[in-house]
């Protein structure tokens, strides 16, 4: 599940910033939704299938560089916050393929601390 989230939060950050998502649709991508922008562009939501108990629901938004992923179960619709990220020293590195740190991990190094 950890990994799932992840890997959801990457790859939307990823696609997002870099201005190229085509928006497919959500026939394309079997239960999962593409972006859908607020009214002013603000706040991004994404809906993706996480396994046979729920759905994630990926919240970002690009003005504070930050995102929040959480769990939607289908039973009972108990929604809970699994993660929330600032992603703005992430998108710094040059290059990081790893587990394990944090952003004031990143910022230090960044910063050279």
């Amino acid at each position: 599940m950890r990994n799932v989230v992840w890997a959801a939060l990457l790859g939307a950050a990823v696609t997002v910033l870099a201005g190229a998502w085509d928006r497919p649709t959500a026939a394309a991508l079997g239960s999962a939704a593409g972006p859908n922008p607020g009214s002013d562009g603000s706040l991004i939501s994404l809906l993706a299938a996480a396994d046979e108990q729920g759905q994630l629901l990926i919240l970002i938004d690009p003005r504070t560089r930050a995102m929040g992923v959480y769990h939607i179960e289908r039973a009972t619709g108990e929604v809970a916050l699994k993660c929330v990220r600032n992603f703005s020293w992430d998108l710094q590195m040059l290059e990081f393929n790893g587990k394990g740190l944090q952003p004031k991990d990143i910022r230090g190094m960044l910063e050279g601390k």
